[in-house]
């Protein structure tokens, strides 16, 4: 799992959130940016409108789901990925209610086909370009995706459709814990008490 989200970080891609990207956050304030022109006749292939580089195909979809699976968006996105990656593209993107635990508390990887149903395209585009929120949401790469990336796993997501419900909220560090998740912490040798260990004492044996 650290090796898919430090991956995530070396691409410079996104959604979420995993858990930096809350189902809880509201749609940002700021000035929507104006439309892209990147969709042109002979498919996805003009410069991205910022300057960046940006990936080019026959249509924004077939890059959308380029970056799905590249940028290694369906580790966290997408429950039951890991290890094989077989689930069907049908289910991707509906977010995970498994979360990860480390000093920030416990974040839960968001529903990106909810939130593309809910935001305009320009609301999104200026959150992948803006937004600072909870590990492990590789934010500071996902602030350098292209605007004509972000556009098109926007249009992705938004042909997907809408499937599901949103993730849970953050839970706070100290904070009880009645939601599966999994650690990102480093644990020296021979430590004991581990955190996961006592919430699963805390819980009632399985039926």
């Amino acid at each position: 799992m650290l090796r898919a989200l430090f991956f995530i970080g070396s691409l410079s891609l996104l959604v979420a959130a995993c858990g930096g990207g809350t189902e809880q956050a509201a749609a940002p304030s700021a000035t929507p940016e104006p439309a892209a022109t990147a969709q042109a006749e002979g498919g996805w292939t003009q410069p991205s409108p910022d300057g960046k580089p940006s990936l080019s195909a026959e249509d924004a979809n077939a890059v959308g789901r380029y970056i799905a699976v590249v940028a290694l968006c369906n580790d966290c996105h997408t429950a039951g990925w890991l290890p094989r990656g077989d689930v069907p593209e049908e289910m991707w993107m509906a977010g995970s209610p498994i979360g990860y635990e480390g000093p920030w508390g416990i974040t839960f990887p968001s529903n990106l086909r909810l939130r593309a149903q809910e935001w305009t395209e320009d609301q999104w585009v200026e959150t992948l370009r803006t937004r600072k929120a909870l590990d492990p949401m590789p934010w500071i790469a996902v602030n350098q995706m292209s605007e004509k990336d972000s556009r098109a796993f926007y249009r992705y997501l938004r042909n997907l459709g809408p499937i599901g419900q949103h993730m849970p909220a953050p839970i706070p560090p100290g904070a009880p814990r009645a939601q599966p998740y999994t650690t990102l912490r480093i644990w020296p040798a021979g430590t004991e008490d581990l955190p996961w260990q006592k919430d699963l004492m805390s819980q009632p044996p399985a039926q």
